[in-house]
């Protein structure tokens, strides 16, 4: 019966997360992962790519995507969890109902959204739970958000990049990062020039790129090096969300200090998601 449930489950899931096969894989051709390849992958906020202009709902800066883990599927192993040799593994329908519990007032302190609909919790974030979580990982719900909300630990490594080419820089153009272990994964458009510098665009180029960031660039060779997940941390994440380099905050956004719910961010309330953005006309890089 557990199984059966399970493959329901992923026939359910695949259509609702169509949209990563569309913009990963179909235009971009991505690296394979290593059997030990996990990532907390943000997109980058933009009015360029489908996922940055969605993140600019709620964003100027970044959006967390999900904690992606490579599917055994890559490897010949089999998909299904084992209930047997993990006890402590949920039933899907609880799982998927804990996890609800869970995200339901915190994806919007993560920058967690859906990109179809911004402003709506929660049946997306738990899709990605089921998949990447409990059925990549056997993750139980607590664990999985853990993954989520982990921002102290600055050893994670760069180990997922997606960029597109932009001619009139001659650069490629960062639109997305995932931070973990296992070997780099480059996911690119095919117009991405091997060897030229990323870009990761800043108030220089207006809608387009980062408010009050500058644009930095990355060496093509040595981006896991350059581009760090402290560097990203605290030039990026801090700017929108200061609850997570505040020292005395705890692992996740349900601690805040005084002086507002928001932890010092400014209102970011379902119902005032878009107050703060605002609108420029970019310039037309390609």
């Amino acid at each position: 019966m557990k199984k059966c449930q399970i493959l329901l489950l992923f026939a359910v899931l695949l259509p609702s997360l169509s949209w990563c096969t569309r913009f990963h894989q179909d235009e971009f051709h991505t690296d394979a992962p290593t059997e030990d390849w996990e990532s907390l992958v943000f997109w980058i906020s933009n009015s360029l790519s489908v996922l940055g202009k969605a993140c600019r709902h709620v964003s100027q800066y970044y959006c967390l995507d999900a904690y992606h883990t490579a599917s055994p599927m890559h490897f010949g192993l089999s998909f299904l969890p084992d209930f047997n040799l993990n006890p402590r593994l949920l039933e899907p329908d609880a799982a998927r109902a804990w996890f609800k519990i869970l995200i339901q007032n915190k994806w919007l302190h993560i920058n967690m959204i859906n990109p179809y609909k911004p402003k709506d919790c929660c049946k997306w974030h738990v899709d990605k739970y089921m998949l990447y979580g409990l059925l990549h990982k056997q993750y139980n719900p607590d664990e999985y958000m853990h993954k989520l909300t982990d921002y102290r630990n600055e050893s994670k490594q760069l180990n997922l990049i997606v960029a597109t080419y932009v001619p009139i820089l001659c650069a490629n153009m960062i639109l997305e990062v995932g931070f973990g272990h296992g070997k780099l994964r480059r996911s690119h458009h095919p117009a991405v020039k091997e060897g030229s510098p990323y870009f990761l665009l800043g108030r220089e180029y207006e809608d387009l790129g980062l408010r009050d960031v500058d644009t930095k660039s990355f060496s093509y060779h040595n981006i896991t090096e350059e581009l760090t997940f402290h560097w990203f941390k605290h030039s990026i994440m801090c700017r929108d969300n200061k609850w997570i380099c505040e020292e005395d905050s705890p692992n996740s956004p349900s601690g805040s200090k005084s002086g507002g719910s928001n932890d010092g961010r400014g209102d970011k309330s379902s119902d005032g998601l878009r107050k703060n953005n605002k609108k420029k006309k970019g310039r037309g890089l390609l």
